[in-house]
């Protein structure tokens, strides 16, 4: 596929219905890629569901008795506590199902996007890796379990787009976090410059601040 220039890009994968099998066909790619602390927990949905079953079948017949011959507002209330929350944990593992969905679905639609642009994609790569060349030479090295998620880059390898997510912390400390990362290799050297969101003006922010070695 040849190289499309920045100007004349080839977005329409972007925006591209994806099937339900490449979808997944997208999770079983992830599944063999990502290491084990970025794996879905896949079964948390299922426990789940088995919770809400059994809350169901212990609360439902006495949250109906309770509302058929309910009179004062504290059994009402009770009752209807009694079938909205295993409602609650059905809907909550219906909205992980969802979110998994449609992250199966984006990554599907930017793989598709840099073959049609001549790019290349990488699901998951460490950021502390030779290959991390842009995006983990930002920020490589700050924390512990260092990832670069979804990295696009040009063929001659001097555009790149990707997502940086580590963990910082230990034990009940341990926090996520992130950020999206554009690298570009420019011609000529310039002043070293640092572009900081304004959102995050706070004294931690300072910790994050990365010097770029180009």
């Amino acid at each position: 596929m040849e190289e499309q220039s920045l100007g004349a890009l080839d977005t329409s994968p972007l925006l591209a219905a994806v099937s339900l099998e490449d979808a997944r066909a997208e999770r079983r790619a992830a599944d063999a890629v990502l290491p084990a602390h970025l794996r879905r927990p896949r079964a948390v949905p299922l426990l789940l569901v088995v919770t809400a079953a059994a809350m169901l079948a212990l609360f439902a017949p006495v949250s109906i008795t309770m509302l058929s011959h309910a009179s004062a507002p504290t059994d009402v209330a009770l009752g209807l506590f009694g079938i909205v929350l295993p409602l609650a944990v059905l809907g909550l593992t219906a909205w992980m199902l969802a979110s998994w969905r449609a992250q199966d679905r984006r990554r599907h639609r930017l793989r598709r996007f840099a073959e049609a642009n001549g790019w290349s994609y990488d699901l998951w790569i460490s950021a502390r890796s030779r290959d991390a060349v842009g995006v983990g030479a930002a920020f490589g090295g700050m924390h512990t379990e260092e990832d670069v998620l979804d990295r696009m880059r040009t063929r001659d390898g001097t555009v790149e787009f990707g997502r940086y997510r580590a963990m910082r912390g230990s034990g009940r400390h341990r926090t996520a976090v992130g950020t999206e990362v554009a690298s570009f290799e420019l011609p000529v050297e310039l002043p070293h410059i640092v572009l900081d969101s304004r959102g995050n003006d706070r004294a931690s922010a300072m910790r994050h601040a990365v010097q770029l070695g180009r």
